[in-house]
């Protein structure tokens, strides 16, 4: 079954909302490697046309998963606010998995519309990467300087440092490509571009992105991430995985050494700032195993509570506390609580599940959303990707087109 064919009359109204469901999630692939702004703009408008269209979204893949995910998050605010504490902040997690199931709908089917969505997401996705490619390479090289708005190029800012791109930290610059390379790895968009040379440029712009970002998240991203590309090939290819895996981690330690020595010494000495941050989290998590503390803004103030009395010895690196701990399990678990992980995790799986049951006539959708979700999970370790509004606006988007790519997949 098809969902953007299933109980849509043709009127002018459905077909209108249609569009506009699509125009947005063209939009929002595009909008990836540049802005947020643009991503929830892109969202936005496909949510309008969803309604317009009376599209059935709650027949794709891990739609009810992602309401439950929603609504455990909603009891984990509500417990906070009870208690008395500032449960904003961190909103985003409660919307951007919705681009998986907007997807679906958008790019699936053969009509001209969602050929014409799927070709132009991939074509406008192309050159966005290739922008910020660029824009990366100047901070690197020029300087980059945080106030110098819009692109943070300055002669007078720090050379060789890193590149963000269009973003603000050099952390979600380096996830961002880091997806960029899996997705052309993987060839489940390889033919809706209609370019036959469309992935080894995508996957060739962003490797020089990633390189650039510094963001040692995301090289640990893409050697597990690429690891798991070839293991989903079958089980003959598991000791090839490993090998892959080893060889990207080799390559990126290489790189990191040779442009960032005094980083790359001090993470072979694990000399990290994360390790209290962790020892913090674990403790307010334990505190709060259900609900969690109920938002990243009442993350920021337990952790100012509890930071002198788990680390004693260490001086506190977030005066005014840490936005997060820098981890997506423990973040997650601290913010809302044990079941909001395993909601969160569910829904990564059954997405894998739905991909894997099509293996056999589409493996490169499988492989690629193995290798998205691998990687996301890995460079997770490190950052608090899962309350990043741009990660995960990719994360859910690219896997919603990985589904996608099956035409005759049946999403109910």
């Amino acid at each position: 079954m098809d969902p953007s064919k299933t109980a849509l009359a043709a009127s002018p109204v459905r077909t209108w909302g249609m569009h506009l469901l699509q125009a947005g999630m063209v939009l929002v692939v595009a909008a990836l490697p540049v802005s947020i702004a643009l991503m929830n703009t892109g969202l936005g408008l496909a949510w309008l046309g969803v309604l317009l269209a009376r599209a059935p979204v709650h027949k794709t893949v891990g739609f009810w998963w992602g309401m439950a995910y929603v609504a455990w998050q909603i009891v984990s605010r509500m417990a906070g606010l009870v208690e008395g504490r500032d449960v904003s902040g961190g909103f985003g997690m409660m919307y951007t998995w919705t681009g998986l199931c907007l997807a679906q709908v958008a790019f699936s089917g053969q009509s001209s519309g969602a050929a014409l969505a799927r070709r132009w997401s991939v074509r406008l996705l192309l050159f966005s990467t290739g922008a910020a490619v660029l824009v990366a390479l100047g901070q690197f090289f020029i300087g980059h300087q945080g106030s110098a708005r819009p692109l943070r190029i300055s002669p007078g800012g720090t050379r060789f440092g890193h590149g963000t791109g269009f973003f603000a930290i050099h952390l979600t610059f380096g996830v961002m490509m880091m997806m960029m390379i899996l997705v052309a790895l993987g060839g489940a968009l390889r033919t809706w571009s209609g370019w036959r040379t469309w992935g080894w440029i995508l996957g060739g712009l962003a490797t020089v992105g990633l390189v650039f970002s510094m963001g040692r998240l995301s090289f640990v991203g893409i050697a597990v991430g690429g690891a798991a590309l070839v293991a989903a090939f079958g089980r003959r290819y598991f000791l090839r995985a490993v090998l892959a895996g080893l060889a990207m981690a080799m390559i990126a330690g290489v790189v990191l050494a040779t442009l960032q020595p005094t980083r790359f010494e001090k993470m072979l000495r694990f000399e990290d700032g994360r390790w209290p941050i962790w020892k913090t989290s674990v403790t307010m998590a334990a505190q709060h195993p259900v609900v969690g503390i109920g938002s990243s803004r009442a993350y920021r103030s337990a952790y100012l509570d509890l930071y002198d009395v788990v680390n004693p010895s260490i001086p506190n690196e977030f005066p005014k506390g840490a936005p997060h701990a820098h981890n997506a399990f423990l973040s997650l678990t601290a913010e809302h609580g044990l079941p909001a992980l395993v909601l969160w995790l569910a829904l990564l799986a059954v997405v894998l599940r739905a991909l894997h049951a099509q293996a056999a006539t589409h493996p490169q959708g499988w492989r690629t959303g193995a290798a998205l979700v691998a990687g996301f999970l890995a460079a997770g370790l490190f950052e608090h990707l899962a309350g990043d509004g741009e990660s995960c606006h990719a994360l859910w988007t690219l896997l919603g087109a990985c589904l996608a790519s099956f035409p005759d997949h049946d999403h109910a």
